[in-house]
């Protein structure tokens, strides 16, 4: 999916029809980020670990490339990792890479 954007860096950012796009301001952008389904893109649980892909639509990055999406291995530990993406399909990917590693990791147990 291409992102809407233009010349400068960008802070926040929502998906309007699975596109993301810049919002002028953070009152806009904490109107859309409430509603919970609109920022989900995949969640697993597996062998008692989340893993939660969404599009936090912050930008993270200090370039003109965006860290929109997040994708969190989420464990009953103080540290969880969290893995900025550009786009939803680097998150796709991400996300399948820690399922994998998650299953490994309990056959091993």
């Amino acid at each position: 999916k291409n992102m809407i954007c233009d010349t400068k860096v960008n802070l926040f950012w929502i998906l309007k029809d699975g596109i993301p796009t810049p919002v002028t301001g953070e009152e806009s952008w904490r109107e859309w980020f409430e509603v919970f389904n609109n920022r989900v893109i995949r969640q697993d649980e597996i062998e008692g670990c989340m893993i939660s892909t969404i599009f936090f639509g912050v930008n993270h990055s200090q370039s003109r490339k965006p860290l929109l999406y997040e994708t969190s291995l989420l464990l009953d530990e103080d540290e969880n990792p969290i893995y900025r993406s550009e786009t939803e399909k680097e998150a796709l990917k991400i996300h399948e890479s820690l399922i994998v590693k998650v299953k490994i990791h309990a056959k091993i147990k």
